[in-house]
């Protein structure tokens, strides 16, 4: 009983963090909205935020039926979230492309603005976010490209094209390091 009410707790803080992030997401994307598009009523925009963050916010509701099938096999563990993020990037990429030119095409500089800081945001997080961490953690433990590759010698098949981040050297001067394929959320989509 002990063990199941932790497991309960556990979940139940999983998905309060979760909705904490699709209710902020909702906020922001609302304003962005309302300062964009002073005509909409206050259901317009509620619809409209509500339909953003339902399209580029993870949300395991909407994985298909082939996902829901694995995620019930015993080796179908964990198939919800890569698909959910490749459903969202793909969202993320088109809804900052139609900022952009609706934005262009009646004038709206804000809409431009919002696509371009969309697909900006998009493109740091997931296809830089890796590197970024790599070579913060080459320059913080001072490990060259070359002792990089080496590492790199030492990780399972799955991860030799992940972003690797040094973390130091133990105590037996062995470099130590973190695969950060299965920590970085978009990096199944790179």
């Amino acid at each position: 009983k002990v063990y199941q009410r932790m497991l309960k707790m556990a979940q139940d803080a999983y998905v309060a963090e979760d909705d904490f992030w699709k209710i902020f997401n909702f906020a922001m994307e609302r304003s962005k909205l309302k300062r964009k598009f002073s005509t909409y009523t206050d259901d317009m925009l509620d619809e409209e935020a509500a339909n953003i963050v339902r399209n580029t916010v993870p949300n395991y509701e909407y994985v298909g039926s082939l996902q829901r099938g694995i995620r019930r096999m015993p080796i179908g563990n964990f198939v919800s979230f890569p698909s959910e993020m490749i459903r969202t990037s793909f969202n993320i990429a088109e809804l900052g492309i139609k900022e952009i030119t609706r934005g262009i095409r009646t004038g709206n500089g804000r809409d431009v603005a919002d696509g371009v800081l969309r697909l900006g945001g998009f493109g740091t997080g997931a296809i830089m976010g890796g590197e970024i961490l790599q070579t913060t953690g080459q320059v913080i433990h001072d490990v060259t490209d070359e002792q990089l590759d080496a590492m790199r010698r030492f990780v399972a098949p799955w991860a030799k094209n992940s972003p690797l981040f040094p973390a130091g050297i133990d105590e037996d001067g062995n470099y130590k390091f973190i695969d950060l394929g299965h920590i970085l959320a978009y990096e199944t989509v790179v």
